[in-house]
């Protein structure tokens, strides 16, 4: 009988982690371990609908050091249910009315979480850091600013992307807003800068491509005008082996 990780359902359900079996290997996951052990004082609560955070303290009590770093660090997870309680619990805290007097001082400890979940090659993961800086700008404004150079090729790497070419325009936009203008132009110029290498290069390869085309048609031509078949075909084998490579 095939494993259940290899049947074609478990490709439609995320991957699932039991919060408090004994059988985890906590020292894999440091936000786990926290969370387990009530370094985060909430709960997750499953609801009909959708599930929610029960906070054992009122967040306007709580101290953002170190619950709102660990929150940060829980932003590269990928098992189900780490991923809602880190993103959710992020949120919840930097919407408090008292949020920017209580993150500015740990400000930098939330610098590398943040820059490290950005990195993931996981789409849900880069896309939850992301909405996680634009909420860290939007709370703290241009106290952010001397920290967006550490996310500079990130975002451009990103920004070559056409997936994700919107919605790091639109963090972008609302950094600007958030901070000083000069700082963003800079950050600004420098994704679009790799942007455009990035098109120049595109359109330097499809160049290349039409020339040697136009190369293997006129050989193929004239190998078949000469008689000599076995060449035009022996090029036509060779590019079917390159294309399966």
């Amino acid at each position: 009988m095939a494993a259940s990780h290899n049947r074609p359902s478990a490709k439609l359900c995320p991957k699932t982690i039991d919060l408090f079996s004994t059988s985890n290997s906590t020292s894999n996951s440091p936000f786990l371990n926290a969370f387990t052990s009530g370094r985060i004082p909430c709960r997750l609560v499953h609801g009909s609908v959708r599930n929610r955070l029960a906070w054992n303290t009122s967040i306007d009590d709580l101290n953002y050091d170190p619950v709102l770093v660990l929150l940060a660090e829980g932003l590269r997870e990928t098992a189900h249910p780490l991923p809602f309680i880190s993103r959710q619990g992020f949120t919840e805290l930097m919407s408090n009315i008292n949020a920017r007097q209580k993150v500015i001082p740990i400000l930098p400890k939330l610098i590398n979480p943040i820059k490290l979940a950005l990195s993931s090659n996981d789409d849900e993961v880069f896309e939850g850091a992301l909405n996680a800086l634009i909420q860290l700008s939007t709370v703290v404004g241009n106290e952010l600013d001397k920290y967006l150079k550490t996310y500079l090729s990130i975002l451009a790497k990103r920004m070559s992307n056409r997936k994700y070419r919107d919605s790091v325009t639109n963090a972008l936009n609302i950094f600007e807003e958030n901070g000083e203008k000069s700082d963003y132009l800079e950050l600004k110029l420098f994704t679009n800068s790799t942007d455009d290498e990035q098109y120049v290069n595109d359109e330097r390869q499809c160049l290349i491509k039409m020339f040697a085309l136009t190369c293997l048609q006129l050989t193929i031509k004239y190998a078949t005008k000469s008689g000599k078949i076995t060449l035009a075909q022996k090029i036509i084998d060779e590019l079917v082996e390159q294309g399966k490579d």
